[in-house]
């Protein structure tokens, strides 16, 4: 399982209860503008997302999926990285 840290960030797995991490990045519309052509998640959307990717990308061995990135210093969530 990937638990990667470098000097500015840690990189974590989503669980179930992380759909407020989603939609806190997904109901931005200048977050989405390149994903969605700007159109922002519900928040029902994004814990589908979370359950039917996020979820689910784990399923292709411990190294790959998209994980949570954290920085360091204050544990404040960033975003997310796919591997």
């Amino acid at each position: 399982m990937i638990n990667e840290q470098t000097d500015r960030i840690n990189l974590k797995r989503f669980n179930k209860n992380h759909c407020d991490l989603i939609y806190q990045l997904d109901s931005d519309p200048d977050v989405m503008k390149y994903i969605t052509l700007g159109i922002p998640r519900t928040k029902i959307e994004a814990q589908q997302y979370l359950i039917n990717r996020i979820m689910k990308s784990y399923n292709k061995g411990d190294a790959f999926g998209i994980f949570a990135a954290y920085l360091n210093s204050t544990n404040e969530y960033i975003g997310w990285f796919l591997f």
